[in-house]
């Protein structure tokens, strides 16, 4: 994340019972995926999208350092998920 709350990164994901198809048509459980979004400083609010796919995340950095984020996906295999990250570290955003 940058001075501006710029977020550029990936999303990594692995399953036992969920697959997906890729860019290039091939049915897979493991994918990583580019995002690019945004944090607002004072809010802790954070928007995502997918690079190349049309999933959007919205969520909020918790003060505990959790991430809360609900991707939601359209197209011709919609997708709802709601997802919670915990950190290792006790790192907290300056609000």
């Amino acid at each position: 994340m940058d001075s501006d709350g710029i977020i550029e990164g990936s999303r990594s994901w692995r399953s036992a019972s969920h697959r997906e198809h890729t860019k290039d048509g091939i049915t897979t459980s493991v994918n990583n995926i580019t995002v690019i979004g945004v944090i607002h400083p004072q809010t802790c609010e954070i928007g995502l999208a997918e690079v190349g796919e049309t999933g959007s995340y919205h969520g909020r950095y918790l003060d505990n350092g959790t991430i809360q984020l609900l991707l939601v996906e359209s197209g011709n295999t919609p997708l709802a998920i709601r997802n919670t990250y915990r950190s290792q570290y006790a790192h907290r955003l300056n609000r």
